[in-house]
């Protein structure tokens, strides 16, 4: 997408999961308030659809070549399991209507996946406007060194 470009791909998942964090949180404040609730809970899957695209793209981009195939299955198998676990989670955080502890652990999640993403990653390797060949050289030079 042209705006995903403009923006760069990092920088867009770094405000879709900080928003996405931003959004858990603030559900904590406003839930009791219905028509804003709704407000923010439309901004907070905005914001997650605006970064787990490129989570997911990002994850078996960053493989060599010989194994991309391969690693592209293991990054949606993840994804998938998360997925599920997600599902499964969600009944015990919300048992007895317990919006706060479950909107702060999606917060919680939200601020470990931009570290995450943000540290080990994007600090790292220049991935913007770069060829996935030139991002497989970055990331052998520096298994070398």
């Amino acid at each position: 997408s042209r705006t995903i470009e403009d923006v760069g791909r990092t920088r867009w998942m770094l405000i879709g999961g900080g928003l996405e964090a931003v959004f858990g949180f603030l559900v904590l404040a406003v839930y009791h308030i219905p028509i804003v609730l709704l407000v923010v809970m439309l901004a907070l899957s905005f914001s997650a659809f605006a970064a787990i695209p490129i989570m997911r793209n990002l994850g078996s981009e960053l493989f060599p070549t010989e194994f991309r195939g391969f690693a592209s299955g293991v990054v949606m198998t993840g994804d998938r399991l998360s997925s599920a676990i997600g599902l499964l989670l969600t009944p015990l955080l919300f048992a007895g209507n317990d919006v706060v502890r479950l909107f702060s652990f999606y917060g919680l999640l939200g601020i470990i996946g931009v570290l995450v993403a943000y540290f080990p990653v994007m600090r790292k390797y220049k991935i913007e406007k770069v060829s996935l060949e030139d991002i497989q050289e970055q990331i052998l030079e520096l298994d070398r060194a």
